[in-house]
C-alpha cells in the first residue's frame, strides 16, 4: 500500500465504518435519496454451440432494485463528523496534499464512501482495506488503472473451451454467465440484448492498463482490426464490457449494433504463442485511431486495411464485397501515374506474389480476370446475369484471401521497401530469374511474413 497521511487516515476511515456500520449507514432526510427502481434481469442459456452459439434460449425477470443518490453529503459529512473526528482528518488530509478546494473534497471523498457503503461486495478484512485504499490513492494520484474488459466476439470461434494468449489476453467459448444484464425497465437496450448478442462466437477478455479511455479504445480497435488479419474473418463486437479498477472512474456497457458477420475462423489453444507474435507486431504497427490525418491516408496498406475491412464486416451486394477487394489491391499494387492496362497489370502482379502461397498463378490470373469484370460490370450500374452470377460466392472468397495475403507481404516489407519500388521488383521477377531470386532475398528479411507461414501458406523460395 502506498503510505502517506491520505491513506494513513482513510484506513482508519474504513475501519471505523467496519466497526460502526449502523451509524454510517444511518441517513437523515434530504442526506441521500434512496428509490426503488423497477429492473430487468435477462438471463440466457446456450442451447447449442457449433462453430458459435447457434441456439439459445432467454428469459427475463422484473425486480426492484434500492438505488441510491447523494443528495446532500456535506450534511451527512457534517453530521458524521461530529462523532467520528477521522473524517475530518480524512478530508484535511486530502485537501492539503492534493491541492483540492472543499468542493472537489467533498465530491471526492463522497465518491469514496459511496463506494465502501453501496458498491463494495466484499466484507472489509484487513487486506480489502488496503485494497480500497491503494485503488482510491492511485485515482487521487490519476495512476493509470488496470481495466477488466470483456468483448462478446462475432468471427471467431473455438472447439478448445479457452486459449490463454497471453497474461494480458483469454479467448474462450461464451458461457450461460456471460449473458446475464441487470438495468432499468427503462433502458433502450432491454428489448434488443438478446438480438444484439444472440450470434456470439466467443468471448475476448483483457486485463490491461491504460493512460486513459482513449488509449484503450485505441488498443480495441487496433486489436479486432489485426485480428480481422489474422485470418479471414468478419471480427467484430458485439458487446462491450469495461470495468477499471477505481473508485472514481466509471464504466459501461457499450453495444455495437451494426453486425453484418460474414466469415468466422477457428483458433485453437496450439495456436497461442502465433497469435500473440501476431498481435504484437500488428498492435505496433497499426496507426493510432485517428486514421484520418493527411499521412495516414496517402499510406496505401492503411487505406487497403480499412477497404478489406469494409469489404468482410459490411451488408453489402457480393459485387460490392468483390468491387471494393480489387481497390483495395489496387491500392497496394498499381502506381499512381499508371493509365493502361490496369486489370492485366494487377492480375499479374497477384498472380506472381500468389505463387509464395501456394496458389497457382495461372488460376489467380484467371480468377483476378473475372472479378475485374464483375468489377467493370457493377460500377458501370449494370447487373450481371444468372448464369454470370454463378461464380460470384466463389471469386468473392477467393480475391479477399488474397487481399489478406498481400496485405501481410506489404505489412511485413513495408520498413524495408517503398510500394513503387516494390511493384517494380515484381515486375522485373515476372521476366527475370535473377530479379525474381533478388525478391525472393527481400521476402527472407521479413520476419512478419515468417511469423504467418502457419496460417498463409508462405514459403519463401525461388518460384523460377
Amino acid at each position: 500500500m502506498i503510505h502517506s497521511k491520505v491513506s494513513s487516515t482513510l484506513h482508519s476511515l474504513i475501519k471505523e465504518i467496519r466497526d460502526h456500520p449502523d451509524d454510517f449507514l444511518h441517513f437523515e432526510p434530504k442526506e441521500i435519496l434512496n428509490r426503488q427502481e423497477l429492473y430487468t434481469r435477462t438471463r440466457g442459456k446456450v442451447e447449442e454451440y457449433s462453430k458459435g452459439i447457434k441456439r439459445m434460449q432467454w428469459s427475463t425477470e422484473y425486480f426492484n432494485k434500492d438505488d441510491k443518490t447523494w443528495i446532500n453529503f456535506k450534511s451527512y459529512f457534517e453530521r458524521l463528523s461530529a462523532k467520528y473526528s477521522i473524517l475530518n482528518r480524512c478530508f484535511q488530509a486530502i485537501k492539503n496534499e492534493y491541492q483540492l478546494n472543499e468542493q472537489e473534497v467533498h465530491s471526492t471523498l463522497g465518491a469514496f464512501l459511496y463506494y465502501v457503503l453501496f458498491k463494495n461486495e466484499k466484507y472489509i478484512l484487513d487486506e480489502t482495506i488496503i485494497e480500497l485504499v491503494t485503488v482510491f490513492i492511485n485515482d487521487l494520484n490519476k495512476t493509470a488503472p488496470e481495466w477488466k474488459i470483456k468483448l462478446w466476439i462475432k468471427g471467431i470461434w473455438l472447439n478448445d473451451e479457452i486459449i490463454d494468449v497471453s497474461n494480458e489476453l483469454t479467448i474462450r467459448k461464451p458461457v450461460n454467465d456471460d449473458f446475464v444484464l441487470e438495468q432499468p425497465s427503462y433502458s433502450y437496450f432491454s428489448s434488443m440484448i438478446s438480438a444484439t448478442i444472440d450470434s456470439c462466437d466467443s468471448i475476448i477478455e483483457i486485463r490491461k492498463k491504460f493512460e486513459d479511455e482513449n488509449a484503450m479504445e485505441d488498443y480495441l480497435t487496433k486489436l479486432i482490426q489485426s485480428l480481422r488479419l489474422y485470418n479471414l474473418g468478419a471480427v467484430q463486437v458485439n458487446r462491450r464490457e469495461y470495468k477499471p479498477n477505481s473508485i472514481l472512474l466509471r464504466y459501461g456497457v457499450p453495444y455495437s449494433l451494426d453486425i453484418h458477420s460474414f466469415f468466422q475462423y477457428e483458433v485453437t489453444s496450439k495456436e497461442s504463442n502465433d497469435i500473440r507474435a501476431f498481435l504484437d507486431f500488428m498492435l505496433d504497427f497499426l496507426p493510432p485511431m485517428n486514421w484520418a490525418s493527411k499521412i495516414q491516408d496517402q499510406n496505401p496498406i492503411y487505406i487497403s486495411i480499412e477497404r478489406y475491412s469494409e469489404a468482410i464486416t459490411k451488408s453489402m451486394a457480393v459485387e460490392n464485397k468483390i468491387t471494393t477487394a480489387i481497390t483495395a489491391l489496387e491500392a497496394l499494387l498499381l502506381k499512381a501515374n499508371e493509365r493502361s492496362e490496369l486489370s492485366h497489370k494487377l492480375s499479374q502482379r497477384v498472380s506472381y506474389l500468389s505463387q509464395y502461397f501456394k496458389y497457382p498463378p495461372i488460376k489467380v490470373y484467371n480468377v483476378m480476370k473475372r472479378a475485374y469484370e464483375i468489377r467493370s460490370t457493377y460500377i458501370h450500374g449494370s447487373m450481371l446475369g444468372p448464369t454470370e452470377r454463378k461464380d460470384l460466392g466463389e471469386i468473392q472468397n477467393q480475391i479477399l484471401n488474397l487481399l489478406r495475403r498481400i496485405l501481410l507481404i506489404f505489412i511485413g516489407l513495408s520498413k524495408l521497401i517503398l510500394k513503387d519500388e516494390l511493384i517494380a521488383k515484381i515486375d522485373n521477377a515476372i521476366i527475370d530469374r535473377n530479379a525474381n531470386e533478388k525478391l525472393v532475398k527481400e521476402l527472407m528479411r521479413a520476419d512478419f511474413l515468417k511469423l504467418t507461414a502457419y496460417n498463409t501458406g508462405f514459403e519463401f523460395e525461388s518460384t523460377n
